[in-house]
């Protein structure tokens, strides 16, 4: 997803895919592409192995990569955003939207 998210033209289509809410990253407004639900996932896993019993060498080991991994998916969010937020004009993303309860035809 790297490459894609580095070429803006590519990029653009994974806006179109994720573009339902589910697939978008909350309160970001971005795609939820492959490389966030890795970040999300990772970081899940590691503060899960962070409550169990282990050493303090151990524990920071821990605690460090989940900030690195922090890291990397803000540098991310950053290049989603360029990618999203290039110079060139162009059509506004479409929101769907799905009507909980089916409309009539007679109202």
């Amino acid at each position: 997803m790297l490459e894609h998210a580095r070429i803006a033209d590519h990029y653009r289509f994974a806006d179109i895919f994720f573009s339902l809410e589910a697939n978008r990253v909350k309160g970001k407004n971005l795609p939820k592409d492959e490389a966030q639900q890795f970040f999300a996932s990772h970081l899940a896993r590691l503060d899960n192995l962070g409550v169990s019993r282990m050493e303090q060498s151990e524990k920071r080991l821990i605690k460090n990569r989940s900030e690195n991994i922090t890291l990397a998916q803000t540098l991310y969010t950053d290049l989603q955003r360029q990618a999203l937020n290039s110079s060139t004009v162009r059509e506004e993303r479409k929101i769907y939207l799905l009507h909980p309860q089916p409309l009539l035809a007679a109202s």
